[in-house]
């Protein structure tokens, strides 16, 4: 049966979801500007918790959690799942399934709470090499847009939100959303100002990141969308940045691609999602 509860961190509430009675507990972690993270995993969390319990963190700025005027830096993120986890009375070590930039922070978990980590299962992760982190270095030009996107969609109309709900029902719904689900993602806005500070944080995260040491005995999962929309020229350069993201990581890493994905749908499209399933199995047996 799914639960949910909002808990005390650090004088901030924190909202965490979870399902599945197994013995091996899998915590997954949202993608940079995922809106509400607890809602949009439920069908993922729905095929795990045949065989593990599952989590799901908001983190601070996403979802039911409050906002956070702490500095986004991979050191507050961790420490804020850590006690999340902990005052909800989970206890590790845990398998962390992070998705695309929340890879970054449980990297850094595993290299500074190695005894806490029994295997990283990353889902398309963004690597963690120095080319990304130039990538992700924001002007006050890219700082000062993304502002007013953020503006935009906060002040948009409720025909256009209607409009755009409606999209995503005809979307989401056939992979296993309900209406409800849908209408509540949209409705639980994430907090602007802490996403924009995560953002001007991910450069530094990565090369934080970089400059440490991968546990090289722990067990690393990369699953990895499909490269089948991608031109020659941006293939060549995804399987570059993956190659030397792997590099980074223990020397026994295995990676998977997801057929048919893509970055955006491989955590919602019933397919890829029965092949995440089959995958993690595999893996680590329940």
């Amino acid at each position: 049966m799914e639960q949910a509860q909002l808990v005390n961190v650090y004088g901030k509430k924190m909202s965490i979801k979870y399902i599945g009675s197994g013995e091996k507990t899998i915590i997954l972690l949202p993608g940079f500007g995922i809106p509400l993270p607890t809602t949009l995993f439920k069908p993922l969390m729905k095929g795990l918790a045949e065989n593990y319990q599952v989590c799901t963190i908001d983190l601070l700025g996403y979802g039911y959690s409050d906002s956070s005027e702490q500095p986004r830096t991979n050191k507050n993120i961790v420490e804020e799942i850590r006690e999340t986890l902990r005052v909800s009375g989970f206890k590790p070590p845990y398998i962390l399934m992070p998705y695309s930039a929340a890879g970054i922070y449980c990297e850094y978990y595993s290299i500074k709470y190695p005894s806490e980590v029994e295997a990283l299962i990353l889902i398309d992760g963004t690597p963690t090499i120095e080319e990304f982190a130039e990538q992700l270095t924001l002007s006050e030009l890219h700082i000062s847009a993304m502002k007013k996107a953020f503006d935009s969609q906060n002040r948009q109309s409720k025909e256009t939100l209607e409009k755009s709900i409606a999209q995503e029902i005809q979307i989401l719904k056939p992979h296993g959303f309900t209406e409800e689900d849908i209408r509540k993602a949209n409705s639980v806005m994430n907090n602007s100002d802490t996403l924009i500070a995560q953002a001007i944080e991910l450069s530094q995260n990565i090369r934080e990141v970089q400059s440490l040491i991968f546990p090289q005995d722990l067990p690393v999962l990369v699953l990895l969308s499909d490269n089948a929309t991608l031109s020659d020229k941006d293939v060549t350069l995804t399987e570059n940045y993956r190659k030397a993201h792997l590099a980074n990581l223990a020397e026994n890493s295995k990676s998977f691609i997801v057929r048919e994905s893509t970055h955006s749908d491989i955590i919602y499209n019933k397919n890829s999602l029965r092949i995440i399933v089959e995958e993690v199995i595999k893996f680590i047996p329940s």
